[in-house]
């Protein structure tokens, strides 16, 4: 094992301190009797309390550290290696100035979500905001009259199944998966993801309501459906908005940014180019199939 003094700003890759100040050193009997027997790593080290560096002196009481590990191993065994990025990380809190027996040992007591978990809840929120309320939507908008009453299922399976539910999932995979707090302030995209998610469920059954008070020879548009249609467009742009605030949580490469938005542009181009080739289904149309199912 190896370990250094190194200093890092915002994202840079850690450069290797000109003065090392902290060494590995052999875990005592006293140490390793404390530690619970399901711990799997062990690592001791001692670090001198004068520093020279004004950004490494270490401030009396209980502080909250953040560590990350790699399965990748470093280039080589020299202390000046380069690090390979991490792949899971966490937290915890510790007193380094507290000798006391009590308080040899530290637990990463949070868990920080690791790239995998970050990566899996990317795909489901991609399906869910990206691509399937599009499809929806252009279902809705100007298939009606060649599908029948099909479009209803259709749309149904899309934005229930697609939207609603995969949002949930996704929600709950990465509250499963990573420590509280889950929908703090720190960002937009945690509270904002779970208004989507809430109003996601809201909409599925301001839906179905649209469909059982649907009247075959209505004069106007009732309000309740006008609610359901300004409600999803609603929808479709804070989802949007929000899975890009979680592009750059996750900092992605400008590949991934540049990918979402000609996926956005390239579904906007379809909804206005069906306009055009299938029109579209006016509320108010002969032709309208908003037939009860």
């Amino acid at each position: 094992m190896i370990i250094s003094d190194r200093t890092s700003n915002n994202r840079e890759i850690p450069g290797v301190d000109v003065a090392q100040q902290i060494l590995i050193s052999t875990i005592s009997s006293g140490l390793s009797a404390i530690i619970p027997n399901n711990v799997k790593t062990q690592v001791s080290f001692t670090r001198s309390l004068v520093v020279s560096a004004p950004n490494k002196v270490i401030i009396p009481g209980t502080m909250s550290y953040i560590y990350a590990y790699s399965s990748n191993h470093p280039n080589s065994d020299n202390q000046t290696s380069l690090i390979k990025k991490h792949d899971n990380y966490g937290s915890f809190s510790f007193n380094f100035l507290d000798f006391s027996k009590s308080n040899r040992y530290v637990s990463a007591d949070q868990i920080l979500p690791t790239k995998n978990t970050i990566v899996i809840h990317g795909v489901i929120m991609t399906l869910a905001w990206v691509v399937f309320p599009f499809l929806g939507i252009f279902v809705a908008r100007h298939l009606k009259p060649s599908l029948g009453k099909w479009w209803y299922h259709i749309h149904v399976g899309l934005m229930f199944c697609g939207v609603t539910l995969l949002s949930l999932v996704g929600i709950i995979f990465i509250v499963i998966f990573s420590s509280p707090p889950h929908f703090s302030l720190e960002s937009p995209h945690k509270p904002l993801g779970l208004m989507i998610g809430i109003d996601s469920i809201l909409q599925t059954f301001l839906g179905f309501a649209c469909n059982v008070l649907y009247v075959p020879d209505r004069e106007k548009v009732p309000w309740w459906d006008i609610l359901h249609w300004w409600n999803g467009r609603l929808l479709v742009v804070l989802s949007l908005l929000n899975y890009f605030i979680g592009l750059n949580l996750a900092n992605v490469s400008l590949v991934f940014k540049v990918t979402f938005f000609g996926i956005v542009a390239i579904s906007i181009g379809a909804l206005i180019a069906g306009h055009f080739v299938f029109g579209i289904n006016t509320p108010y149309s002969k032709k309208s199939l908003d037939a009860k199912i």
